[in-house]
């Protein structure tokens, strides 16, 4: 990893820091890439979701992913990754916890089909600021966790 996409990588975990602490994963923006952290994942697994097609999206689970989340494409879409792996994951994995950075339209997908399993959003956050240039040219990307009702109650 180069220089750049360390402060890049550092700059959207730090962005996102409410979505990690919500995933339980809140030590890695004070970590560093490799570095053993506190996070318990047989306490709290996590399953980090991304959109191959955007950059950001696999950065976001890449972080996750470097601190011990078990990490899934969407591909080759939300509906398909559901049906195909999330839903039996949810099942077979008592406390799991899934966060993602994605399109909104990805989440809200993933979102009302995770509310037949017994999920709800537990934080969420817009990645993209307005006020960049250009940033309505880009996807609008949402950094989000789905867990059990459970925990978001």
């Amino acid at each position: 990893m180069n220089r750049r996409q360390l402060l890049l990588r550092g700059a959207l975990v730090a962005a996102m820091a409410p979505v990690l602490r919500a995933a339980g994963a809140g030590e890695i923006a004070l970590s560093t890439p490799g570095a053993a952290t506190g996070v318990n994942p047989a306490a709290a697994p996590l399953l980090a979701v991304h959109d191959p097609a955007y950059r950001r999206s696999r950065e976001f689970a890449t972080a996750l992913h470097d601190h011990g989340a078990r990490m899934l494409a969407l591909e080759p879409d939300a509906l398909a990754a559901w049906h195909h792996t999330l839903r039996a994951a949810c099942a077979a994995t008592p406390g799991l916890r899934i966060a993602g950075l994605t399109t909104r339209t990805d989440f809200l997908v993933l979102s009302d089909l995770a509310r037949a399993a017994g999920f709800a959003p537990l934080a969420t956050r817009d990645a993209d600021a307005a006020s960049i240039a250009g940033a309505r040219h880009r996807a609008t990307l949402l950094g989000w966790v789905l867990a059990p009702r459970a925990a978001v109650a």
